[in-house]
């Protein structure tokens, strides 16, 4: 053999014998896994010095050697001290003797805890199994051989044996009762009806089927079976196959009606079959009123149902809804009445056939009916409520009061035998009357009957929340008329009759509610004596809302017959003749109402007086306004601002100045409290006879008089503006503040002072201004028009509609928002109808116009556009 040529061959650089079969020496465990290494005679050398190799290789023998014996020693006594650990942890004891102390407890184990204790093993197989079984839902049947057929769910087909076996057994448990058996078995069917999957899944139909005949092989008698079986063989549309199977069902259940009436469903397209099974099904359930009701609309002609109904009347005459039939298919009125009477004689308790049958007879007959009905059904409130229709709609002449009586009777008989009815569920009754229209009178005095025998019974929140829930109907305007006489001057309840009489388009019910409560002579008028505001509030419904001034005024005129010395309705109808232009009218009816009160005083006369200067200014009769100012008006009342303002603004208009000053400086004297006489006499002297210095000292007087008012401040603060004393005016609104720093006019003083041109000083002043005031709507105002003055419309029309909700009574703020909207051309009349409904009472610009004699009888729309395009009047 050939030496291997390769044995020949020098080595490559590196390489070292044995490496790769693991002869690297010597290792320990701490070199398992770690780098492999290479003993020192295996290193390759880069040095070739052979002399040198010669030396080393004697030093490496000797270090190898030492090596050795060192890991030798190492080895030995890591084994040594790893046994006496293990000596060390176990001293000598043996595994008996640490256990000796649990068996001596053993002796204390009775034999029940010893038998309970499990196989550890067993245990847990048995809880692993369980577990699966859970999770798996398996559930185990005795089945027969021939279900075992290739690709059966065996799962599903237990599921569905177990369902029909818990159906028989619930028939079964209800075999006394029948009703019940096939109320479950008919639940059953619906279940297996709404499986429209089957139709699309031949294998379910088919395990479907092998089920429900092994049901019927079971429980032949039983009829859900062969019923369930045609709706499934309906179902897989073998439709032959299904009336096969009922008619063998029918054979086996003859007695059963539900068994007939699916065999007549499924033979539908042919009458006659239907006919005959009808019949037959008839034959051996002649009680079933199904049967007999099918066996009815399967006939075509009338005659035909008629002989059908009084063949089913033989077997069931207390059955109501054959009677019903038998009336709806009888033409003759002579007939019906016989049928009727007939029906009420074997069924007394039947509301609906005695209704029918009251509604054909006369009013004597009627009468006996219903007096029968009473006492037969005592607890029926529908038949009190027939008794007075027919009272209503046959009786002579009866009136309002005894259709009321006759149901209180028949309320009060009902809580006599404890039947329990609420006001809801009498109000809605009353509701569901409604569709009868002639009986008007009825639901009107049931609904005041049962107002009147529940409302007490509850608080009168709870009674507002019931009437509120219900429908808009003339029930609940009957309803809040109710409460409105027992609270009369509920603005609230007033406010919701309103509204629901909007909403039907009945406004005359709430006409006829002030005219019932108002001008009820029965009661002497109670309300109107105790409430003339009530006939103010009449009047404006009937003025401002359905625009009918003559009736309004009519109102008024007979409020006046019954309370002569009411000032408000003296007022009301003077203000209604002014605005409606008819002068001459107003100027006597000034005069009656002056004589009528020139010898009965009452409270706040003084107010008629006021108004009737107004009208002498407003004729332009100053003359008479003066004289009359100073021979009744301060003659009688010398401590009236208002009287000492009126004559100095007479004199100041007619250019009489010293006389105005005179009439204002003998103001002060009677009334130095009263800030308005003191501001008007300074602006007298500033503007009238042009002396700034004297109402400088006016002012002055006032504040000795009146220290601190806000209002004196504001009037010489606006006094040096109106001078060009911008910095005086100032200094005067920030000491005011420092006394008044919430008072809203100060503020917005302070805010038309500010110099244009700085933003951030205004945006600083506008914060503090809101804070101060708390988001005042003056405030408001004036942050608008300040941004209505540089031309930014946009922003100042938010701060108006803020001003506006805030105080929708303050109509500068409409001013300014109708003036805004107006250089944006947008439409104003949505503002215009908010201030006609609203009317605005007060603010600076508002006042001047409808304070102004001119212009007092305007209208809120008519002063708005007068502010408007007269921007001078500010």
């Amino acid at each position: 053999m050939d030496l291997p040529s390769f044995l020949s061959q020098k080595p490559p650089p590196g390489y070292v014998p044995g490496v790769g079969r693991g002869a690297t020496g010597f290792s320990t465990r701490g070199d398992k896994g770690g780098p492999l290494k290479v003993p020192k005679r295996f290193e390759t050398h880069t040095s070739h010095d052979s002399l040198h190799e010669d030396k080393t290789r004697t030093a490496e023998h000797l270090e190898e050697e030492e090596a050795n014996q060192i890991y030798s020693e190492l080895d030995l006594k890591l084994s040594t001290r790893n046994r006496s650990k293990r000596h060390e942890e176990r001293p000598g004891s043996s595994i008996s003797e640490q256990f000796a102390d649990l068996k001596r407890s053993l002796a204390t184990v009775t034999e029940d805890q010893w038998l309970s204790i499990p196989s550890a093993g067993d245990y847990t197989r048995k809880r692993k199994r369980e577990r699966l079984d859970e999770q798996l839902n398996r559930k185990t049947y005795a089945a027969p051989d021939t279900l075992l057929t290739p690709h059966v769910n065996l799962s599903k087909l237990t599921e569905e044996r177990e369902r029909i076996l818990e159906k028989q057994l619930d028939a079964s448990i209800f075999e006394g009762d029948n009703g019940a058996a096939i109320a479950e078995a008919q639940e059953y069917l619906n279940q297996l009806q709404a499986k429209s999957d089957l139709d699309d899944n031949e294998d379910d139909v088919k395990k479907m089927r092998l089920i429900l005949q092994s049901y019927r092989h079971s429980a032949p008698k039983k009829p859900e079976g062969w019923i369930a079986s045609a709706r499934l063989e309906e179902k897989a549309r073998r439709l032959r196959t299904a009336k096969s199977l009922i008619e063998e069902g029918c054979s086996q259940c003859p007695r059963s009606e539900d068994i007939w009436l699916e065999s007549i469903r499924l033979h539908g397209p042919d009458n006659y079959r239907c006919k005959v099974l009808v019949a037959e099904g008839i034959r051996f359930n002649p009680q079933s009123l199904s049967l007999w009701l099918k066996a009815i609309d399967l006939e075509n002609e009338v005659i035909n149902k008629q002989r059908v109904v009084r063949r089913a009347l033989q077997e069931l005459p207390h059955c109501e809804e054959l009677w019903k039939k038998a009336v709806k298919y009888s033409k003759e009125k002579e007939e019906v009445l016989k049928i009727l009477q007939k029906a009420v004689e074997l069924i007394p308790r039947s509301f609906d056939l005695c209704a029918a049958l009251v509604q054909l007879q006369d009013y004597e007959d009627a009468k006996k009916t219903l007096k029968a009905a009473t006492k037969s059904m005592p607890l029926e409130l529908r038949v009190w409520i027939l008794a007075a229709q027919i009272e209503e709609s046959k009786g002579d002449n009866v009136s309002f009061e005894q259709l009321t009586e006759l149901l209180t009777n028949g309320i009060k008989e009902m809580q006599k035998n404890n039947v329990k009815l609420s006001l809801r569920a009498l109000l809605e009754e009353a509701n569901s009357l409604l569709s009868d229209h002639h009986s008007h009178n009825t639901v009107e005095a049931f609904t005041c009957v049962a107002l009147n025998e529940y409302a007490k019974q509850q608080s009168e929140a709870e009674n507002t929340r019931t009437i509120a829930a219900l429908p808009n109907s003339i029930i609940k305007i009957l309803a809040f008329r109710f409460l409105l006489k027992l609270n009369p001057t509920k603005i609230s309840t007033w406010a919701s009759l309103k509204a629901t009489c909007e909403s039907t388009g009945k406004i005359a019910e709430l006409y006829s509610t002030f005219d019932s409560l108002l001008f009820n002579a029965k009661q002497d008028y109670r309300i109107l004596k105790e409430h003339p505001v009530l006939a103010l509030m009449y009047s404006k419904e009937l003025w401002k809302y359905g625009e009918d001034l003559p009736k309004s005024l009519n109102v008024l005129d007979r409020a006046l017959e019954i309370v002569p010395f009411s000032l408000d309705i003296w007022l009301a109808k003077i203000k209604l003749l002014c605005v409606s232009a008819r002068y001459d009218v107003a100027e006597i009816t000034f005069k009656q109402a002056l004589k009528n009160f020139e010898n009965y005083k009452v409270s706040n006369v003084e107010k008629l007086y006021y108004k009737y200067v107004s009208f002498l200014r407003f004729q332009q009769h100053h003359e008479v306004a003066i004289e009359f100012l100073k021979q009744k008006c301060l003659s009688e009342f010398p401590k009236c601002y208002k009287f000492h303002l009126q004559l100095g603004q007479i004199y100041h208009s007619l250019g009489q100045l010293d006389n105005s000053r005179e009439s204002y400086t003998e103001g002060t004297k009677y009334l130095p409290g009263c800030v308005l006489l003191w501001i008007s006499l300074a602006q007298l002297e500033e503007e009238g006879l042009h002396r700034a210095i004297k109402a400088r000292s006016v002012l002055d007087m006032a504040f000795m008089k009146n220290p601190e008012n806000e209002y004196l401040f504001l009037a010489q603060a606006q006094l040096e503006a109106r001078l060009g004393n911008t910095d005086q005016a100032r200094f005067i609104v920030h000491q005011a503040l420092q006394k008044h720093p919430h008072s809203p006019h100060l503020w917005a003083e302070n805010i038309r002072l500010l110099p244009l041109k700085k933003a951030n000083v205004k945006k600083t002043m506008f914060q503090d201004a809101l804070k101060s005031t708390n988001n005042s709507y003056e405030i408001l105002i004036e942050i608008g028009i300040s941004f209505f003055e540089e031309s930014q419309y946009g922003p100042a029309l938010k701060w108006f509609e803020r001003a506006t909700k805030k105080n929708p009574a303050y109509g500068d703020s409409w001013v300014w928002l109708a003036r805004c909207r107006k250089k944006l051309n947008n439409d104003i009349a949505a503002i215009k109808e908010r201030v006609k409904e609203l009317e605005p009472t007060h603010g600076v610009l508002w006042v001047k116009v409808s304070k102004n004699p001119k212009f007092q009888y305007l209208s809120p729309s008519q002063i708005l556009d007068t502010l408007i395009f007269s921007e001078q009047v500010v």
